[in-house]
């Protein structure tokens, strides 16, 4: 539909104001629909704009080779939502993935990193947190044009996965893996276990939870093709006339609430290097259970696909070392050590009405997984309630009675427990942790972003130089 003469005469500033409140594809539709506005089409102005709205300001990366109009219509519009953070709800641990636009100039585009912690038995102290390193799972890279002689022609962006021998384009449909986005869904996982010839069934914490404060509402997600989620297995198909007793194993099943859309990966069996990145490895933990799951055996574990949620980024902090803590300040994402398992990921968030501070993992371990709250604590419950001395010679800006949670291995119903235990405030940046029961000190750090110039890169790996 073309413009009137009425409006095709505005001024083109009038036009500039008013793309600020349209979408990339009602601006696109406006420029179209008149020669005269056709031929602002090139304006830089536009699409620096619509690269803002997917927290891109400079294009330096890209320069001088590519132009606004070239990185947005050729990368950002339709990778651009892919940009941030990522929770993953795979079962337990959860994962982390992060996408960024790469800034070793080496090519253009976007490159999407995996969150690895080490091992605590490979690190110097258990108690304390341990920043990632950061392994490539795929990138996107943008590309001129085949044939520069066409004026027509755009700039394209390709997918390219990692594999060990070598980098690989999504072109061989069923051998590489692939990049979704799912619809929504009413299913959530479930894990059974027998416990004495009875059927021990418990749901993992919701994830997200409703009104998650950790959920990135702002971001647009990647325009890319929906697709159904996938319907749930049925459990009994794992029962067998020859079996002794019922195998421990995950699944699906529908529940009251509902889980928004979220970027997910279809990865064939043959691609083990992905697998392993978001599919983290999963210990013999059975075995306490003396039941009859392995890690290698795929046909006792339903592969239910990993759901990949935006995970906010922590808010902008005035780190003056002399500016006190307060409840508002503590919001964000932390790192926290926990014993054997290693450092976890954390979001930390405060509830105003009831003056309550609440540490969510996004990651987590085989006693309290990725969505539980893993401790809690009013604001109110502070001063002279904490015995002196509860964090031997530390001198902590404030001190809280708080409530932990604990379980034994499985997150079962019947094994888990709230215990109570002291919260000690160091500042904005530094939290420590008294779990009573166990008589372990944790230490839990602000995580402050990357420093990309002070990583070591190996390969598809970067590691940081510095700790926390």
């Amino acid at each position: 539909m073309s413009l009137s003469p009425r409006l095709s005469s505005l001024p083109y500033d009038i036009y500039l104001d008013l793309f600020a409140y349209l979408d990339s594809i009602d601006i696109f539709n406006l420029l179209c629909s008149s020669k005269l506005i056709y031929s602002y089409i090139t304006d830089e102005r536009i699409w620096r704009m619509l690269a803002s709205r997917c927290g891109v300001t400079d294009i330096s990366a890209f320069q001088p080779d590519y132009t606004w109009h070239d990185v947005y219509t050729g990368l950002l519009h339709k990778y651009g939502g892919l940009l941030g953070l990522w929770a993953s709800d795979y079962a337990y641990r959860g994962n982390i993935l992060e996408c960024r636009i790469n800034e070793d100039g080496n090519w253009p585009g976007i490159i999407c990193e995996v969150w690895q912690f080490a091992l605590a038995t490979d690190q110097h102290n258990s108690r304390d947190p341990w920043l990632p390193s950061y392994v490539e799972s795929f990138h996107i890279r943008l590309n001129r044009p085949d044939t520069e002689d066409d004026s027509k022609a755009s700039c394209y962006a390709t997918l390219h996965w990692y594999s060990p021998a070598h980098w690989y384009p999504e072109t061989r449909s069923g051998v590489t893996p692939s990049l979704l986005l799912l619809s929504e869904t009413n299913q959530a996982s479930f894990i059974h276990v027998p416990v004495q010839g009875f059927s021990c069934i418990s749901q993992f914490p919701d994830f997200p939870p409703e009104n998650a404060a950790w959920y990135d509402n702002d971001n647009t997600l990647p325009r890319l093709s929906r697709e159904l989620s996938h319907e749930h297995a049925d459990p009994k198909k794992f029962f067998t006339k020859d079996a002794l007793e019922p195998s421990c194993y995950l699944y699906l099943d529908t529940v009251d609430c509902t889980f928004p859309a979220a970027l997910s990966f279809d990865i064939p069996e043959g691609c083990h290097a992905q697998l392993t990145l978001h599919q983290p490895y999963i210990p013999r933990f059975f075995d306490d259970f003396r039941y009859t799951y392995h890690p290698q055996d795929r046909t006792s574990l339903i592969s239910t696909t990993d759901r990949y949620y935006p995970l906010r980024r922590s808010p902008p902090l005035d780190n003056n070392p002399s500016m006190d803590w307060s409840p508002q300040r503590l919001v964000g994402i932390w790192l926290g050590a926990y014993g054997p398992h290693g450092t976890e990921v954390l979001y930390i968030d405060w509830q105003p009405q009831s003056n309550e501070v609440w540490a969510w993992k996004i990651t987590g371990d085989f006693n309290v997984p990725r969505g539980a709250i893993t401790w809690r604590f009013n604001v109110n419950d502070g001063g002279n309630k904490v015995p002196a001395g509860s964090f031997g010679d530390l001198k902590p800006s404030a001190s809280f009675c708080g409530i932990g949670t604990i379980s034994s291995v499985g997150f079962l119903e019947y094994g888990q427990d709230q215990v109570p235990m002291y919260i000690a405030i160091c500042g904005q940046n530094e939290i420590y942790a008294n779990w009573l029961d166990m008589s372990i000190i944790s230490r839990y750090r602000r995580y402050m972003g990357r420093q990309l110039s002070s990583e070591v890169v190996n390969g598809s790996e970067r590691k940081p130089v510095f700790g926390l």
